[in-house]
């Protein structure tokens, strides 16, 4: 490489580390929107590793930038291989950072919900999906949070919040007892009081959206006492911004 693409190459990496720190900063700031009781279906956002994802959409974004910088007289293909193999490394790290992100969350969480009877678990998708066992959180029929679950409810949200541009989802769910409309009702109920505590926790409710599922998605069998325990449950995904 001649001294005039070293210079240029220079400029372009001064760029790079910039909009990087952009992308640290800002992350997934698109929200979920502000839906209470939707009827869209939810089950889980996106099919990709959203380590990957976000990664390799940077990267590439990144090597277009140094691409266009170091190319000289019109030699895009020269450019081009200089982007592409510089943005290929910067996705990487910009991949590994969000998932270093996320597994300090799914730790921190943990450690809260420790012998709560709630857990925290990293999804597939990058997202982290926070368990909310029914029978821990609320009274039977009731959609109130119970007193005693407030202080570790409190101390999620206060994790929760360290991401700001962070996207939440909250989702209801019931057993199979009894009638699949006041199912339907009570899943929701539960679901939006999550919403409203993490609400007044600090968490900006252009970040939130809550579904009721009644008893249309067990995860267990619903013929036994522990299977429909399982199955009283609200769910929270989190999908933090890139870190």
């Amino acid at each position: 490489m001649n001294s005039f693409l070293l210079k240029k190459s220079s400029v372009a990496l001064i760029a790079v580390a910039v909009l990087a720190g952009c992308v640290s900063n800002n992350g997934l700031n698109t929200p979920v929107g502000t839906a209470i009781g939707s009827t869209e279906p939810f089950n889980g956002i996106g099919g990709m590793n959203r380590n990957t994802t976000i990664g390799a959409g940077t990267g590439a974004a990144l090597g277009g930038v140094i691409g266009a910088a170091v190319s000289k007289n019109g030699k895009k293909n020269e450019g081009a291989l200089i982007g592409a193999a510089l943005g290929g490394v910067l996705g990487g790290v910009i991949g590994n950072n969000y998932g270093q992100r996320i597994d300090q969350q799914v730790s921190q969480i943990g450690s809260i919900l420790n012998g709560t009877g709630a857990n925290v678990t990293k999804m597939a998708d990058g997202s982290l999906k926070i368990n909310l066992a029914g029978d821990v959180s609320f009274n039977s029929g009731s959609a109130a949070i119970r007193s005693t679950f407030v202080p570790t409810l409190t101390n999620v949200a206060q994790v929760i919040n360290q991401t700001p541009n962070s996207r939440v989802v909250i989702v209801g769910h019931t057993d199979s007892s009894g009638y699949a409309d006041a199912n339907q009702a009570l899943s929701l109920a539960r679901a939006n009081s999550v919403r409203d505590f993490l609400v007044t926790s600090g968490t900006s409710s252009a970040r939130m959206t809550s579904y009721g599922r009644g008893s249309t998605q067990p995860i267990a069998d619903n013929a036994t006492e522990a299977g429909r325990a399982q199955n009283r449950r609200v769910e929270v995904f989190v999908f933090p911004e890139a870190q």
